[in-house]
């Protein structure tokens, strides 16, 4: 059971409720999300778990490498997986925020409050789907099912395979790279799937994701930079969801586990009180924590 410091009765949350999801961060990050009603985006290769991405891509290789045998079919999928290769070192840049149905879990107090000492927010789900969709922004549950990940790199790989040979243009490439302009017409699709379809070793995360657009070009989109301990981290900012007066739309917050015990619930609650209106529950973790 959790204390609701705000209205100072108990309440029960589950930690896992497909209507409400949570983004974990420090103290810091969150009173900056409250107080600016953003959300910095990182770009995906700059991710806790940026190799997952090559999760999908390693499937999508291998249902490529099935293809039949014949000769034309042959030539493009060996074309295929060398453009890929080619494209895990320069692919286009794409920005993923992260979000899980379970607001309590030990691995993301871990992976990303420093120490486990930071919040995460709860948010409905339907709320951030509309920003999402009015930003232009994906909006997914990933999917860790092994099964479905190969029927869509299955798919994927039909697709590719019979859009390049009906658009191959030999008299304008090098005969290496004869369907490579095909390929890059599929990349922003590839790309998104590869965001959507995470490894199983990871369902506990419950991971749901804003997926941007691709960003071939790196100067003229509105990307911004913050400064990591080693290097600069790209990202996009994400207007979260607001009341008409401008009040941010929380359903509820977790803080993690805290030295501090009861004063950082206390702290947390009066800042939301101070700051924002909307928010309807703080509570404690209760997880216990060592490094």
């Amino acid at each position: 059971m959790a204390t609701d410091i705000g209205v100072g009765i108990p309440f029960r949350l589950p930690t896992t409720n497909d209507s409400i999801v949570y983004h974990y961060t420090s103290m810091s990050g969150f009173k900056s999300i409250v107080e600016s009603r953003k959300l910095w985006i990182s770009e995906a290769s700059y991710l806790n778990d940026s190799s997952e991405r090559l999760h999908f891509a390693d499937l999508l290789k291998r249902e490529v490498s099935l293809s039949s045998a014949e000769a034309e079919v042959t030539e493009v999928s060996q074309q295929f997986l060398m453009w890929l290769r080619e494209r895990r070192m320069t692919s286009p840049m794409v920005f993923v925020g992260s979000f899980s149905n379970n607001g309590n879990l030990l691995s993301q107090w871990r992976g990303y409050c420093p120490n486990g000492i930071g919040v995460s927010i709860g948010f409905k789900r339907t709320d951030l789907e509309q920003s999402a969709a009015r930003m232009g922004f994906a909006f997914h549950r990933c999917n860790y099912d092994i099964s479905d990940q190969v029927a869509v790199a299955n798919a994927l790989a039909t697709k590719i395979m019979t859009a390049a040979q009906k658009e191959v243009d030999p008299q304008k490439s090098h005969p290496s790279q004869s369907y490579f302009k095909s390929f890059f017409n599929c990349e922003d699709e590839i790309v998104r799937l590869a965001l959507r379809h995470k490894h199983p070793a990871f369902q506990a995360e419950e991971e749901w994701r804003l997926i941007s657009s691709t960003f071939p070009n790196y100067v003229e989109p509105p990307i911004k930079y913050r400064a990591s301990s080693t290097i600069l981290v790209p990202y996009l900012e994400f207007e979260l969801p607001t009341d008409n007066d401008g009040n941010l739309m929380l359903e509820h917050v977790f803080v993690g586990p805290n030295p501090s015990g009861n004063l950082a619930i206390e702290s947390v609650s009066k800042f939301l009180s101070k700051n924002n209106r909307r928010a309807n529950h703080v509570s404690a973790s209760q997880i216990p924590y060592r490094n």
